[in-house]
């Protein structure tokens, strides 16, 4: 598995709120990064330090709970400076962030369509074939 996606957390997730149920809110983050993203530029661009500082909060908490840690680090990095009401780091940090959205993006979907023993804990005790 990429390292922009922990897939031991998503398992942890999992074994937290029910595979079921971990697999859905992966499905969903999927669902709602490209949003994310474009209400982040869109905030940056008008200079709406409050608004951009709410969205990159967001992105930061749910990328952490589906195990994209390099994603939700660039996204917290920028919330220092966002609560200052200073929006330039957070404009330059924008492409990485950017980038760091496709490569999970293409990391966490290919988890998700692996078979499900992939991303279902094993039971100690027990090999799987």
């Amino acid at each position: 598995m990429d390292a922009l996606v922990r897939t031991r957390v998503l398992r942890t997730l999992g074994q937290e709120i029910g595979h079921a149920h971990a697999r859905q809110f992966a499905r969903r983050y999927l669902e709602m990064l490209d949003r994310r993203l474009v209400h982040l530029s869109r905030a940056l661009e008008r200079a709406d330090a409050e608004r951009a500082l709410t969205v990159s909060l967001g992105l930061a908490t749910a990328s952490a709970m589906v195990g994209a840690g390099a994603l939700s680090e660039q996204a917290g990095a920028i919330v220092p400076a966002l609560r200052a009401g200073d929006v330039a780091p957070a404009r330059a940090a924008l492409p990485q962030i950017r980038m760091l959205a496709v490569g999970t993006a293409e990391a966490l979907a290919a988890e998700l369509r692996a078979p499900r023993e992939r991303v279902a804990p094993r039971t100690l005790g027990h090999a799987r074939a």
